[in-house]
């Protein structure tokens, strides 16, 4: 998850290291090509992770 308050001086991301405004890194409003709204959950570290709802259907699993 990127957030934009995370960037460094340069506007890189904090995930991956590529300028914040080109990454593809989710960020807490992402949403799946045809709109729908990425999951958001929190690991057991307290980590907020996110997830595609689509990837599953992209990959023949049911939602």
């Amino acid at each position: 998850m990127s957030f934009a308050a995370d960037v460094d001086a340069e506007g890189a991301c904090s995930v991956c290291g590529d300028d914040y405004a080109e990454c593809e890194c989710p960020g807490p409003t992402q949403e799946s090509d045809d709109g729908t709204p990425f999951e958001y959950r929190t690991d057991a570290d307290g980590v907020l992770l996110a997830r595609d709802p689509c990837e599953n259907q992209k990959n023949g699993e049911k939602p």
